[in-house]
């Protein structure tokens, strides 16, 4: 099982730049695999926090998505959650463990080079709920 957030400021969405896998160099959600015994919303802290440095407070569960593999086809579910980052983001985020790069998007400048399906999905949520 794994976890994404849809983490929103200033009307703003940050994004990741894969480092691995079959969507290397695309852009995606940030978040990544549970822990053994881990709770969603603790996985999700965790991974924003290794991916980008953000300390965040996860929010409502958006939406609960396949998890597929081009190769191994339904492998999972990934529940999705909304957040919001625990005090304001200052300068560039930092890259680092699955991620090449991460950068806040406006809703109307979203990149085209989208790794998944769902991420797809979830940026359309966060659209038409106001972004």
């Amino acid at each position: 099982m794994a976890v994404v957030a849809v983490i929103s400021w200033q009307r703003r969405v940050l994004l990741i730049k894969r480092r691995f896998g079959h969507a290397k160099g695309r852009w995606a959600l940030p978040g990544g695999f549970m822990d053994a015994g881990e709770m969603p919303h603790d996985a999700l802290i965790r991974e924003v926090r290794e991916e980008v440095g953000l300390a965040i407070s996860p929010g409502d569960l958006l939406d609960i998505l396949p998890m597929d593999d081009p190769d191994k086809g339904l492998i999972g579910i990934v529940l999705a959650y909304t957040a919001l980052p625990i005090s304001p983001p200052a300068g560039n985020l930092a890259a680092a463990d699955d991620a090449i790069e991460a950068r806040w998007s406006d809703p109307d400048a979203l990149p085209e080079a989208l790794a998944f399906s769902g991420t797809r999905r979830l940026l359309q949520l966060w659209r038409s709920a106001g972004a």
